[in-house]
């Protein structure tokens, strides 16, 4: 009796657990491709604020007013420091354009009343040498005390050399905005991360965890992987997937 009790039983039995297994499997796939989609997402919005960025350091380095850089007329400085500003309207950061031994402009300095803008002195000694080569700088502080950033770096380039550097600055506040509006799940961890593996901006804890380090494991997976599924904990200690 126990024999054909358990012939009738365990045929249903076997069949409701793997049911109950494909049932996690398929909801356990879908997690993950709907992590993938949002991950991706938020990237190309970030993308697409970086990009910008460039673009307005591309266009101002091509401009002929600095053909003859680091020499440039007062006149034409003042002109180009206006088309920067206003390339910059709408968006947060500055631009600033170095030489080798100055800061040309800043947009960051403000008009004085009755007066033109301040434009030409000297950079601090130990400041970094001009790049030859467009990139995205990490999160640092601001020497003078503001908050920290990023900037875009795009050589002014004339027959072959260096002649100058623009920089676009990047604010945490502008991508902890975007992270912001995605509408992510309470549960969800987002964060977006220099290249270092420095958090910029992130969801849940905002601005706060500006400067942290994310782990080791997933910073070493980061120079390995474009996209990759990662298993560890937040920078709260929560186990995350």
């Amino acid at each position: 009796l126990m024999l054909l009790v358990l012939a009738v039983l365990l045929p249903g039995m076997v069949a409701a657990l793997w049911v109950a297994w494909q049932a996690w499997q398929d909801g356990s796939d879908l997690l993950v491709r709907h992590m993938r989609d949002n991950a991706r997402a938020l990237s190309m919005v970030v993308d697409r604020e970086l990009a910008q960025r460039a673009t307005i350091a591309r266009v101002l380095s091509l401009s002929r007013m600095l053909d003859s850089a680091p020499e440039v007329d007062p006149g034409q400085l003042l002109l180009l420091e206006a088309q920067a500003r206003r390339a910059m309207q709408g968006l947060d950061g500055w631009v600033t354009l170095n030489t080798q031994e100055f800061e040309m402009f800043s947009t960051r300095d403000q008009p004085r009343p009755g007066g033109p803008l301040r434009l030409m002195r000297p950079r601090p000694p130990g400041s970094p040498p001009l790049l030859d080569r467009p990139m995205i700088g990490g999160l640092e502080s601001d020497p003078t005390g503001g908050p920290m950033r990023a900037a875009i770096v795009q050589p002014v380039e004339r027959g072959g050399r260096t002649l100058a550097n623009f920089l676009v600055t990047i604010l945490p506040q502008e991508l902890q905005q975007i992270i912001d509006h995605q509408g992510l799940p309470a549960d969800w961890t987002a964060a977006v991360v220099d290249g270092r593996g420095t958090v910029v901006a992130r969801s849940p804890g905002g601005l706060r965890h500006s400067g942290r380090s994310i782990s080791p494991q997933l910073a070493a997976m980061m120079q390995r992987y474009d996209e990759a599924l990662f298993q560890g904990e937040n920078l709260d200690g929560q186990p995350v997937m």
